[in-house]
């Protein structure tokens, strides 16, 4: 389910065959069309709220506490992380359980290929981006 606002040309996509169909439908329109598959049901609820009303309730699955490393992260990238986040954790820079789940699960060195992993795991420099 995409929102297109405006086009030009004809409509065509790159995989034909996972389309049966394209239909058109007023934004406001969608609470009255029936069913709608429920994650695209959500996702449109997080961006217009109440368009869809009565959604059945988001399914949450339980997740591993620790989360695997990212295929081809090395070692040191782990532990460099793991060190930058208990710190930056311990200096109350980080007081959300969101942000400290981020700080230990992000392979920041993958957002900054061209920089070493001591500085992109240094915990000084991430204090001030978990602060800001």
């Amino acid at each position: 389910m995409i929102r297109i606002a405006g086009f030009t040309g004809s409509l065509t996509t790159v995989e034909p065959q996972k389309f049966t169909r394209w239909e058109w439908h007023d934004l406001h329109g969608l609470g009255c069309l029936g069913p709608v598959f429920t994650p695209a049901a959500h996702a449109l609820d997080a961006v217009w709220p109440g368009v869809i009303p009565g959604l059945p309730p988001v399914n949450a699955y339980p997740t591993a506490a620790e989360p695997p490393p990212v295929p081809g992260e090395p070692a040191e990238a782990v532990r460099l992380r793991h060190y930058m986040a208990d710190a930056v954790i311990a200096g109350g820079w980080a007081p959300s359980a969101v942000v400290q789940e981020a700080l230990r699960a992000v392979p920041r060195h993958r957002f900054a290929p061209e920089t070493d992993l001591m500085t992109v795991y240094d915990d000084n420099l991430a204090a001030v981006s978990a602060y800001h």
